[in-house]
């Protein structure tokens, strides 16, 4: 914290409390020249002084969210709202080109915005800036010319008056343009409710509405307007009215200022000082300009008070203590008393915390010793600002960076701000300066060794780089590096001695720069000399390698030697070259058959050598026998044995095939139907040798033969003997000529043998069927085996077929009541009849013939029977029509209009006998008609007989005009008569829905109906009352606490219902609490009990009115109190809390307190508060709460203290 002048320096943080502000000493305007509502009305704008105003009066319909602003044009509806709302002068839209709109003072309440964006509507505030900029300083209610430069001549007159206090000369040389428009009155003031007056005929001049609020009358809101006069150049802002009466509007460009500023300070003071020292400071550049209301456009001082709610007041001449808190409060005034203006255009408070500045005398050491070259600086006293002087009385601090001196005194000073201790800490200063370590400048050091391995002579040695850096002893040292290296005393340094490093070491091994090596061969096989020898992957660097790590082909090694502890830092570089031996060519699977040794192995190379193992341990020799395993083959080249190649040997042994060694066959069979099982079978006529037998070669009966089989090439060792033995079998015997009927098939000719098989050849394997259809003058060949032989020729067989043609019978035949078989149709010779398919029941001609049965008909030939022919039977049974014996009509039916069921009715006059009636033919009250039926050509034996009766309906009864409220529909139509259909015209079948609208001025036609005899159709003319809709204000809030019910709800009309659903239900009652968040629904009344058609929507908000702040938060980790708790703060998310702590430091703020996890839990939420997650230190703090009742369009501000207990912060 800085002080300055006896005072500390000053943080200010604004509060906002109203959105009413003031622009007087605010600073230049945006230029524009138009400005656009959301309606789209484009205003004119003039600039005068700092304000920037519409030159004509507002216009908009329409709120900056987009919603409608309700128009009332019914005087009493007018009166009688509580929301916005707009009419025409004279509700006659011709007047809005010249006067504008009127608007009630709701309107610019409303949060939903009614001047057009980046404007705001004027306050009594903005009006006296107008009147300081035109008229000056000079403010005299009766005596001022602001009217005649704001007002255009044209709308405005003299009328000759006599008194020069009233005469006008209008001018408009401000630009302003106000002209002589008219209002709208309200509710109170007047009896005559919502009428219109014009300025220009009853006086007065135009009236603007100011957002001024001052008191309220009947529980309504007083606000102040702007008064131009018509016949006096004067302005007045003195008047007031209600917030109903309707008034035009202007608006200015730009940005309001707040109405209300919370400033914190401090004050510092060196020991006591009394109230009346205390200072007011403001950020306005004339503070204090007056001393009393008698001055225009100052500021005016409070008293200091002890408490924030400016209580308590404090006594001047009371002496101040550290820490003690006071308040004072500063207004704005616009006016002067001559021209009352209330409220003020603008408050201060002034929050100010006292210091008490009281420095104590400086500490510390009186004998200090310091390193020789210190400074003022590095002197010790312990004091809030600590200043060091010369000599006891010297009036000149030391300069920083004084070079101190041995063995002198010095004095230190003590103070805060300008409060100073009179006494001063004498300090005698000893300088101590260490002598620098002993060293040779030049040192030879091995490779690898530390600055501790370094001779030098001091004591507790400190390291240091070229460059300044401290070194750990540790360090390896470096070749041609310089170090320096100091002694310390103390914290004295002593001076630096320098030494120089050079690394020395023994020469590189000697050895033949290119080495040969067979492949395997070590590091350690490599041929250097010297002593301690140590080999490496690189020139330099210390990648040492392992004597057992295998050389690699042209890579190059380093070698160098260690001598007496010390390893030379030159390396011998040796080249391996590894001496290239190829592999043995052989193949790697190599078989062989039944048994073989080593010398069998095929490999191309040089000195091949065979091994049984893989790491070439086992040498084997050339007669060692093959096994089923793998051998590894190497060659050696000058004295290289190269690396070893696998070869997989595979040994075959072949057994002979398996096989039955007594087989039979038939006559005909070849070797190739001898079987054996094996690989590659042969067959020989020897046991062993001898030549191949073919396999079409017959086979002995008697003989042997023998079977060997080959495996990969290996022809097994020894052979099968099988001994055959063959059998023959005789013709089968049948008649060399038979016939058949069509449709024989193979199995059905005649022959005598066992196992007959037919063939269509004399030769050749082609079996035929048993089931194959016969051919007629074909031949067929048989052969019959015995014991598993066919014989060895075939019997012929020549088939005749006799073939017998079908005959024709209509597949469908039909019989009136009773039939036989003799009466079935049927053309052919030998015709027989059958019950079943399969023909094994015959029918004799007298059998007969029932209904839906299929008959099935054969011609015989020559002993043959033809396919079957089916005949489908029906049998037509044909019973008289049913129906009712009693039928009753309507006037002028006819014939076809009679009723019965059956197929082909005709209608007679008799009961039997007699021509068919026509079906136009007129019946007759109480005749009889007859009715028969005919099904398939067959007529009904007898008849229906049906009595008729004729009825005749009368219209229906009710009055031809009808009237109705709107909604109506047209079961609600009145007509007297049974069973009523309603229909849309005279003529036609196109009825009416019940549910239907009635149309005002509509015709409607009905008829009744008796029985199924329908009336003539009667003309009703209905005519609907309409019922204007009732005006409501969307949203209405409720206090929780007012228990509001229907009643309480605010609708305009002539009689008003309420609803809970946008269409049907029964009306509320005005007892019905309403509820949070519900609909409800209004529909005008009228005189006649008709309800308007639509229905106003109002939607509820209950809630609670009132918070409760309770003023303790602790920090102490028990999730107690762990925040501060405002209950019923969610009822009013447009708040805004801030906490400032006792020196008026803006510590948290957050608008929407409550919401999104914004809680005060004792951390600050501001950038530049120190450390916030400790929280903020344990005492009191002030809170100020802004937020906005239901229905209220001021919002309410809170102010308090609370206790914040911190125990995690230490």
């Amino acid at each position: 914290m800085e002080y300055q002048n006896g005072y500390i320096s000053t943080k200010i943080k604004s509060i906002l409390f109203f959105v009413l502000l003031f622009l007087i000493f605010g600073g230049q305007l945006s230029a524009q020249e138009t400005i656009t509502d959301i309606d789209g009305n484009v205003y004119e704008t003039v600039l005068i002084g700092n304000q920037r105003w519409i030159t004509s009066n507002l216009r908009v319909k329409t709120y900056r969210n987009g919603d409608p602003i309700p128009q009332i044009q019914d005087p009493i509806a007018w009166s009688n709202a509580r929301f916005g709302a707009w009419c025409y002068f004279n509700n006659d839209p011709a007047t809005e080109e010249e006067y504008g709109v009127l608007y009630n003072a709701y309107s610019f309440l409303d949060p939903r915005g009614l001047a057009p964006e980046g404007s705001y509507v004027t306050s009594m505030c903005d009006w006296a800036e107008l009147y300081i900029t035109l008229e000056g300083r000079n403010i005299d209610y009766y005596d001022n010319k602001m009217a005649d430069k704001i007002k255009v001549p044209e709308f405005f007159n003299n009328d000759n008056q006599p008194n020069p206090i009233f005469h006008s000369n209008p001018t408009n040389s401000s630009g302003l343009s106000i002209r002589s428009g008219g209002w709208r009155t309200g509710t109170i003031e007047t009896n005559d409710k919502g009428f219109f007056y014009e300025g220009i005929i009853y006086g007065g001049g135009t009236y603007h509405w100011t957002t001024t609020q001052d008191g309220e009358k009947n529980g309504l809101p007083l606000f102040r307007y702007a008064e131009v006069y018509r016949q006096s150049p004067r302005w007045d802002g003195l008047s007031k009215t209600v917030a109903d009466w309707g008034k035009p509007i202007r608006v200015i460009v730009g940005v309001e200022a707040e109405k209300f500023t919370y400033v914190t300070q401090e004050q510092a003071f060196c020991g006591s000082n009394q109230v009346s020292q205390l200072q007011f400071s403001v950020q306005k550049p004339n503070s204090f300009g007056c001393t009393d209301w008698l001055e225009p456009n100052c500021y005016i001082q409070y008293k200091w008070y002890k408490d924030i709610d400016l209580t308590l007041l404090a006594d001047p001449n009371e002496v101040m203590k550290d820490g003690d808190i006071y308040y004072g409060k500063a207004v704005h005034v616009a006016f002067n008393s001559n021209f009352d203006l209330a409220p003020p255009c603008k408050e201060e408070i002034l929050e100010v915390t006292v210091r008490v500045l009281e420095p104590k005398k400086p500490t510390g050491p009186e004998n200090q010793v310091r390193c020789a070259g210190g400074t003022i600086e590095d002197l010790t006293a312990v004091g809030d600002e600590i200043r060091w002087y010369p000599s006891l009385t010297s009036t000149t601090a030391l300069a920083p960076g004084t070079v101190l001196q041995n063995n002198r005194l010095y004095y230190a000073e003590n103070r805060i701000g300008s409060c100073v201790h009179p006494e001063r800490l004498r300090v005698q200063v000893e300088l101590v300066s260490p002598s620098a370590p002993v060293a040779a400048n030049n040192q030879e050091i091995c490779e690898g060794r530390l600055l501790a391995d370094l001779e030098v002579d001091g004591e507790n040695l400190i390291w240091f780089s070229e460059s300044g850096d401290i070194l750990p002893v540790e360090t390896a040292v470096g070749d041609g590096i310089l170090y320096f290296v100091a002694s310390v005393v103390g914290d004295c340094e002593s001076p630096r001695t320098a030494i120089r490093v050079v690394l020395g070491g023994p020469t590189a091994p000697l050895g033949e720069e290119n080495q040969n090596f067979c492949p395997g061969t070590l590091i350690s096989d490599m041929v250097v000399s010297g002593e301690d020898i140590r080999w490496y992957g690189s020139p330099t660097g210390m990648d040492q390698l392992s004597l057992n790590i295998p050389l690699e082909n042209g890579k190059t090694y380093y070698a160098s030697q260690k001598v007496d502890g010390c390893e030379g830092s030159n390396r011998k570089a040796v080249r391996v070259f590894l001496l290239d031996v190829p592999l043995v060519s052989a193949v790697t699977q190599q078989e062989f058959c039944n048994a073989a040794t080593l010398a069998g192995l095929q490999a191309t190379g040089t000195n091949i050598r065979w091994y049984s193992d893989q790491n070439l341990t086992k040498l084997l020799t050339l007669d060692n026998p093959l096994e089923n395993k793998t051998y590894y083959a190497t060659q050696t080249l000058n004295g290289c044995e190269g690396a070893a190649l696998a070869v997989q040997v595979t040994i075959n042994t072949v057994t002979m095939p398996q096989g039955d060694m007594e087989q039979g066959f038939c006559t005909g069979a070849l070797v190739s139907d001898l079987i054996a099982t094996g690989t590659d079978i042969r067959w020989y006529a020897n046991p062993t040798g001898g030549t191949l037998l073919a396999n079409n070669l017959l086979l002995q009966n008697g003989n042997t033969y023998y079977a060997e089989q080959t495996v990969d090439g290996c022809t097994s060792a020894s052979r099968l003997a099988v001994r055959i033995s063959v059998s023959s079998t005789d013709l089968p015997t049948a008649s060399a000529n038979q016939t058949l009927c069509t449709g024989a098939v193979v199995s059905e000719i005649e022959i005598e043998g066992e196992n007959i098989r037919w063939y269509a050849s004399t030769t050749g394997d082609a079996l035929l069927t048993n089931s194959e259809l016969l051919v007629s003058g074909k031949t067929y060949y048989a052969t019959q085996t015995i014991g598993g032989c066919e014989s060895a020729s075939r019997r012929a067989v020549q088939v005749r077929v006799v073939n017998v043609p079908n005959f024709t019978a209509p597949q469908n035949q039909a019989f009136c009541n009773t039939a036989t078989v003799s009466n079935l149709q049927a053309t052919g010779s030998n015709i027989s009849w059958y019950a079943d398919q399969n023909l094994t029941t015959f029918l004799s001609p007298t059998s007969p013939l029932e209904n839906g049965r299929t008959y099935y008909a054969t011609q015989t030939q020559e002993g043959c029977q033809s396919t079957a022919v089916a005949v489908k039977v029906s049998i037509i049974v044909v019973a008289p029509p049913s129906g009712n014996s009693e039928q009753e009509f309507c006037n002028s039916a006819f014939v076809s209009e009679l009723n019965a069921t059956g197929t082909s009715i005709q209608w007679f006059s008799t009961a039997s006998g007699g021509n068919p009636l026509a079906g136009n033919l007129p019946l007759q009250d109480g005749a009889s008609y007859y009715a028969e039926q005919t099904v398939d050509s067959c007529p009904s034996a007898t008849r229906l007989a049906v009595r008729v009766r004729i009825n005749t309906p009368q219209l229906p009864g009710g009055p031809s005009q009808q009237e109705f409220c709107e909604g109506a529909l047209v079961s609600e139509l009145q007509a007297s008569g049974t069973n009523l259909i309603w229909y849309r015209n005279a003529t036609g079948q196109e009825t009416m829905n019940p549910n239907d609208p009635i149309q005002d001025g509509g015709s409607y036609f009905v008829s009744q109906r008796i029985g199924d005899c329908e009336s003539a159709r009667k003309e009703i003319r209905a005519s609907i009352i309409s019922v204007q809709p009732a005006i409501v204000e969307g949203e209405q809030q409720f206090c929780e606490s007012d228990s509001p019910t229907v009643a309480n709800l605010f609708a305009v009309g002539e009689s008003i219902r309420w609803y809970s659903s946008a269409t049907g239900g029964q009306p509320l009652s005005e007892n019905e609490r309403l509820m949070d968040g519900q609909t409800y629904y209004a529909v005008n009344v009228s005189a006649r009990g008709c309800e308007s058609s639509t229905r106003a929507t109002v939607r509820v908000i209950v809630q609670p009115c009132e918070v409760e702040v309770f003023n303790m938060v602790t920090r102490d980790g028990n999730n107690k109190n762990e925040y501060l708790k405002i209950s019923n703060i969610e009822s009013f998310p447009d708040n805004r809390l801030e906490i400032y702590n006792r020196y008026g430091v803006l510590v948290w703020a957050a608008d929407g307190y409550g919401q999104n996890g914004k809680f005060f839990n004792g951390e600050s939420n501001q950038l530049d508060i120190s450390q916030p997650e400790l929280g903020l230190p344990t005492g009191n703090y002030l809170y100020a709460l802004t937020y906005k009742k239901p229905g209220s369009t001021l919002p309410i501000r809170e102010t308090g203290y609370l206790y914040l207990l911190n125990s995690q912060r230490k």
